[in-house]
C-alpha cells in the first residue's frame, strides 16, 4: 500500500514539474509580447517641452512602456 501512495506522490510530483515547465515557457512569450518599445527618458527628453495641440498636429501617438507582468519571482 505504501509503495502504490510513493507511486502516487512521484505522479503527482511530475505532473507539477510539467506544469511549471508549460508556465516558464508561456512568461517567456508574454514577455517577448510585452518587450519595452519606448523609455520613459527618451519620451520626455524628445517630447517634454511639446504642448497637447502641438502633438496632435504632429499625429503623435501614445507611446507603449513595457508593464511589470510579474512583480515577484
Amino acid at each position: 500500500m505504501s509503495e502504490d501512495k510513493i507511486g502516487g506522490e512521484k505522479a503527482i510530483l511530475e505532473e507539477r514539474r510539467k506544469k511549471l515547465e508549460n508556465l516558464r515557457e508561456k512568461v517567456l512569450l508574454m514577455l517577448i509580447l510585452f518587450a519595452q518599445k519606448n523609455s520613459a527618458n527618451e519620451i520626455h527628453k524628445l517630447y517634454g517641452e511639446t504642448s497637447k495641440d502641438d502633438l496632435a498636429e504632429k499625429n503623435i501617438k501614445k507611446f507603449q512602456l513595457q508593464e511589470e507582468l510579474f512583480s515577484r519571482e
